[in-house]
């Protein structure tokens, strides 16, 4: 059987983690520098916190090693040996480097050979990264370790520095495809402000930490950005059938036939929401309770949404800071409640928004209950906005509250007279989810899980508070979910 083509994300991979299994032998070297005496302390706990470290670094390094050798031996490369020693490990890494740059060179695509480029460099900046971030855990107050270790710390930046520069120039190379280009623009800001390191003050130790989470999350979407399969470009802007088409499902959002209208005549001008839209009604017409994503639809819509923020635009700019999307549309967004109030009927045409999440809410109750607009919403999500009985009296006063299906209240001070409430309003006919997690009423419902073979399922059923509603008042959907709704009926949670 031939091996299997290189790609541009497995190109990277294996060029960039070549520098991850170098990283606690590079340490260990680096902790000799220290001296150990059992009567000072400050020494004693430094050799302390650096050994269990080591010990969490040692095997992310084997497990790194392992994962290297198995992708190498993929596309039939035979990696060396892990060294033994730090000075070692320099030229250990660069030959594997040069076996993915030979398997690259042999692929003929050189979006391959721009992957190798971005992954070696990539590596080595993680690696300078975290051995300033090792150097700088491991200052103590002794004076004749200060020196040693300022001095190996301003080389490990001046590495750092370095790699930063050489992995910009080939995120910058012209067959790296759009999202590879946008995480390097990202890169690109955070690299421009590397903190200092020297002298190793509590002020610069936190700046440097918190630089390095974010250098590690946006390097973490190369990877993903580089395997991507090349994008070809739209050819044209959405004929006057496809925008008529858009202001429909806003308008409509249960038109499943207008939605996969919309994506046949996209995917004729080679964009990619068309993939979105059909991928996830895949994910609908599949679903498996157990979250496998066989067919990797899932993986695949994560991916173009991430790298294509364009598709949320209209709505961040009317004050959104989250968005989801079902169906291929967006559908949920979460959003500061005035600026909901201020925007609501623009982000309605925009969007078949049907889930939407507020902050900042309870100020602005009277006003949300007064608005229409509720009666696009399926569900509605009040988490963590102070909301007291009051504010639930007003809400449940509402018709327009009408169609919501999907009610959550975690995190308030809802009592058991808001439940009550809730319970005897007739404006939440339409109510079939009801949550109020970490509020200072009784839990009306409790919840247990059922497992099968492949999957955990949760029920409710009526606790006596609960119970006790039902026997006043009775039966309540909401009290007795068959099992968590699945797909849209419930806004997804973070």
């Amino acid at each position: 059987m031939p091996a299997p083509t290189l790609t541009p994300g497995e190109a990277f991979l294996i060029a960039a983690r070549a520098a991850d299994v170098a990283s606690p032998v590079i340490d260990r070297e680096n902790l000799r520098a220290v001296p150990e005496d059992p009567n000072d302390p400050a020494l004693v706990n430094t050799h302390r916190f650096a050994r269990h470290s080591l010990g969490n670094t040692d095997v992310y390094a084997e497990q790194t090693y392992k994962d290297l050798v198995a992708r190498a031996t993929r596309f039939e490369l035979i990696v060396p040996p892990r060294p033994k020693s730090a000075s070692e490990y320099k030229e250990w890494i660069a030959s594997i480097v040069e076996l993915a740059r030979i398997a690259a060179f042999f692929s003929e695509n050189p979006a391959n050979e721009a992957a190798v480029e971005a992954g070696e460099h990539a590596g080595n900046l993680l690696l300078a990264a975290s051995t300033v971030e090792f150097l700088l855990r491991l200052r103590v107050d002794v004076a004749r370790t200060i020196e040693t270790l300022e001095d190996r710390t301003r080389q490990a930046s001046t590495a750092l520095t370095a790699s930063a520069e050489k992995l910009l120039v080939a995120l910058r190379h012209e067959s790296v495809s759009r999202p590879v280009a946008e995480v390097g623009e990202r890169l690109a800001e955070l690299l421009a402000r590397i903190p200092e390191s020297v002298p190793a003050t509590k002020e610069t130790k936190k700046a440097y930490y918190s630089w390095k989470i974010e250098v590690e999350k946006t390097l973490g979407k190369l990877f993903p950005a580089f395997a991507l399969p090349p994008e070809a470009p739209v050819w044209v802007s959405p004929s006057p059938e496809e925008l008529a088409l858009r202001a429909h499902i806003a308008r409509h959002p249960e038109d499943n036939d207008a939605r996969k209208a919309y994506a046949g005549l996209a995917a004729m001008r080679n964009d990619l929401q068309s993939e979105v839209i059909l991928r996830q009604f895949a994910l609908l017409e599949t679903y498996d309770p157990s979250g496998i994503d066989l067919p990797g639809h899932g993986v695949r819509v994560k991916q173009l949404l991430r790298f294509h923020p364009e598709w949320s635009e209209p709505l961040v700019r009317l004050g959104a800071t989250k968005v989801r999307f079902f169906r291929g549309f967006p559908a949920q967004i979460e959003i500061d409640a005035a600026a909901f109030l201020r925007n609501a009927k623009e982000l309605f045409a925009a969007a078949p928004i049907q889930h939407l999440v507020l902050r900042k809410a309870a100020e602005h109750l009277a006003a949300l209950a007064n608005s229409e607009h509720l009666l696009r919403l399926r569900s509605l999500t009040l988490r963590e906005n102070a909301l007291s009985d009051a504010h639930i009296a007003i809400l449940a006063a509402s018709p327009f509250v009408a169609e919501l299906r999907a009610l959550l209240l975690d995190d308030n001070y809802v009592t058991n007279a808001g439940v009550e409430t809730i319970v005897t309003s007739p404006n939440f006919h339409s109510l079939v989810g009801l949550r109020l997690e970490r509020n200072p009423c009784d839990d009306p419902v409790d919840s247990y899980e059922s497992f099968d073979e492949f999957s955990v399922h949760w029920y409710w059923v009526p606790r006596p508070f609960g119970e006790a509603l039902e026997a006043k008042y009775g039966k309540r959907p909401y009290f007795h979910p068959e099992q968590w709704p699945a797909h849209e009926e419930w806004p997804q949670r973070d």
